[in-house]
């Protein structure tokens, strides 16, 4: 399967309503950034003619066609997935995409709903944001640690809950998850090798090196759940970027998701008056 992708030289927003009626024709596409060079905007997945592409969006002087690079990928099924989960999440927040249209609270709620619909055992649908929101807190000074736990712990209180009823059918991408599982074609760490990351030595914290170098027998390694949430959440962090959601309310938003089921405050405070990283415990430590 060859794949192009469509960068725009100038601003998207004039082809919006072209690029949102492209979704009924292209099962795999979705909007994305560059994130090197001018940091501009570009389609990715798309499997179309291009002439008809370029045909259906017009002006043509704004934007550039060229081959996916998908050599980031261990082979072509891991990018299929990441181009799927990628288009369902269009298909839900593009309306709010180029513009400061989004609900925190909304966005909040669904993540919640998300959260709930992934986790089937015990935290795979959270569980990866506390690990998020923690490697965002071990970046900080003791100072900044303090500041934004106290900042967050207010925004907490104040943030209204809204009840999300709409989630993504995660029925399909858990069973192409599992297949590819089967045929040792991913697994938690994909796209990346395992051995690699532990040679590299770059780890986040003492507890994030343990888990690392535990990881081939964890629970998590092969779980779909797990491996789900870790792609989707990957993807949904996209959009965000394309909603205009600030680095800091992503975070927020992980504290948030992680409140519901890790004493998160708890285990700050132990970190910051003990440095013991006392994490991913769903009872109170106090």
């Amino acid at each position: 399967m060859n794949f192009t992708q469509i960068i725009f030289n100038q601003n998207i927003e004039y082809y919006k309503t072209e690029i949102f009626a492209l979704f009924d024709l292209e099962k795999y596409m979705f909007i994305d950034r560059e994130y090197e060079g001018e940091h501009r905007f570009r389609i990715r997945g798309i499997l179309g003619n291009e002439k008809f592409i370029c045909d259906n969006l017009g002006k043509k002087d704004g934007f550039a066609l060229s081959s996916e690079p998908n050599d980031f990928f261990e082979n072509i099924e891991q990018f299929i997935l990441y181009c799927s989960i990628h288009n369902m999440l269009d298909k839900v927040w593009c309306k709010h995409y180029f513009a400061k249209t989004a609900k925190l609270e909304d966005v909040i709620g669904f993540c919640k709903k998300m959260a709930e619909n992934i986790t089937i055992q015990s935290d795979e649908g959270y569980n990866s944001h506390f690990s998020h929101f923690w490697g965002f807190f071990h970046t900080l000074t003791s100072y900044q640690k303090t500041s934004i736990l106290s900042i967050f712990q207010k925004r907490y209180k104040n943030i209204k809950s809204t009840e999300y009823h709409f989630a993504l059918d995660i029925s399909t991408p858990l069973h192409a998850i599992e297949e590819m599982i089967k045929t040792d074609k991913l697994n938690f760490f994909s796209p990346q090798s395992l051995d690699k990351i532990i040679k590299n030595g770059v780890f986040a914290s003492k507890m994030h090196e343990y888990t690392i170098r535990s990881a081939a027998e964890s629970e998590f390694y092969k779980s779909k759940h797990y491996i789900f949430n870790r792609w989707y959440l990957n993807a949904l962090y996209v959009a965000f970027m394309l909603m205009n959601i600030s680095v800091i309310d992503k975070y927020f938003i992980n504290y948030v998701i992680a409140m519901e089921k890790y004493p998160v405050d708890e285990i700050c405070k132990i970190y910051l008056e003990t440095g013991e990283e006392k994490i991913w415990k769903r009872e109170s430590i106090v």
